[in-house]
Parts: structure tokens; sequence; C-alpha cells
């Protein structure tokens, strides 16, 4: 199921095959903003330009911890758009499938 994000004109997502990077996150106290996104992923979730800044730095903790090259591009694009969103200060909109 794709999970679309929307900041402006901006739009990116995370695909059902890229769901994966959520299992480093789940039941982790050091990344609750990703956390939040996990547990709201089929609620259509809004996040504060704030909230976005706080995703970029757990994004930034979580990139150490992955295996594969497909995740580290997962993560490098959303470090694009949430920037993008904390940057700009526009609030991020979710819409699962």
């Amino acid at each position: 199921m794709a999970f679309d994000m929307y900041a402006d004109s901006k739009h990116e997502k995370i695909d059902h095959h890229e769901e994966s990077i959520f299992s480093y996150v789940t039941e982790s106290a050091q990344f609750p903003e990703l956390n939040f996104v996990w547990k709201n992923y089929y609620k259509d979730p809004k996040l504060s330009p704030a909230q976005s800044n706080k995703v970029v730095h757990e994004l930034i903790q979580l990139k150490p911890m992955l295996q594969s090259n497909s995740e580290h591009s997962i993560v490098d694009r959303l470090l694009q758009f949430f920037s993008y969103s904390y940057l700009n200060q526009v609030s991020v909109c979710c819409v699962s499938d």
C-alpha cells in the first residue's frame, strides 16, 4: 500500500516494499516522530514543519542502521522531502491507499 505525502507542490511516497524501514524504528523511544508516522500510517496524518524537522533528525540517526542501498535511497528521498517541509514552513499532508 502506498503512503503519499504532500507539502505544497512537492510529493513523496513510501511504497509497500519500502515499509521495511519502519522495522528499525518500531518499539524504539529513539524515533518518536517516525513511530508516530508508522502508527498513524493508515489514518492520513498531518505533520507540522516542526515535526518534519524532528523526522529529519531521526532519519539522520536511522541511516547508519540501514542494511541495503535501497533502504538508504528511501531515507535520502525522505530527508529531502521533510527538509523542504521544515525549511519552507509547510505542513505535510499524508494519504494512504
